[in-house]
């Protein structure tokens, strides 16, 4: 899934320098992903909000959830 989010994210943000690096790390509830891309530092953020973004669409899009700690509160 994520070579194809790659070329989505290639294909819809105009930018031909994305790669994918490969799995970094599992985590309690979180799998990390290495991402390398080539900007100017000051279309960093924004080209990084973008690439995030596709990439939860994809994540929807095939019915994958992020899983988030979650606690519960007891009230007496």
């Amino acid at each position: 899934m994520m070579i194809k989010t790659i070329d989505k994210i290639n294909s819809d943000i105009g930018i031909t320098n994305v790669e994918y690096r490969g799995l970094n790390k599992f985590s309690d509830s979180a799998i990390y992903y290495k991402i390398r891309m080539y900007a100017k530092a000051e279309y960093q953020p924004q080209l990084k909000r973008d690439i995030n973004r596709i990439i939860k669409l994809e994540l929807d899009k095939n019915n994958i959830d992020i899983p988030f700690m979650q606690v519960d509160i007891h009230n007496k």
